[in-house]
């Protein structure tokens, strides 16, 4: 076995070893911070959207990041900022042909955030209102 993969797994099962599991107050700890930092994004993403700023919006998303409604996905910051650059043309061009839309003030509410694993949540909204 080559040295470094020898140090690197001395030194893995030596941490293993040594650094104490997390208790379950510490678990419930980290997972109400986790809730806590997923509102906070839920937030900016709405603020970025209603302020029209497309940047702050996609830059919100990891570079493979995924949005999803019942009407359309878009994938990837490209096909983001395409997605919302094209819902606010077809708002301009409502208004300019007289039917007049609102500007929109998205809301969330009624959001449930369920852990799949360590790395993984799934954000389901009953209310997102606009």
């Amino acid at each position: 076995m080559p040295v470094r993969k020898m140090v690197a797994l001395s030194i893995s099962l030596f941490l293993m070893m040594c650094l104490p599991a997390l208790s379950t107050s510490e678990k419930k700890l980290l997972r109400s911070q986790d809730r806590v930092e997923i509102e906070q994004l839920m937030w900016e993403y709405i603020q970025a959207l209603d302020s029209h700023d497309v940047e702050a919006f996609v830059n919100k998303f990891t570079i493979d990041g995924e949005f999803r409604s019942r009407d359309s996905t878009a994938k990837g910051r490209d096909s983001l900022k395409k997605m919302v650059m094209d819902t606010w043309k077809k708002m301009d061009i409502a208004n300019k042909n007289g039917q007049k839309k609102p500007h929109m003030y998205h809301v969330v509410t009624n959001h449930h955030i369920e852990f799949i694993d360590k790395l993984m949540c799934d954000i389901m909204h009953i209310g997102w209102v606009c």
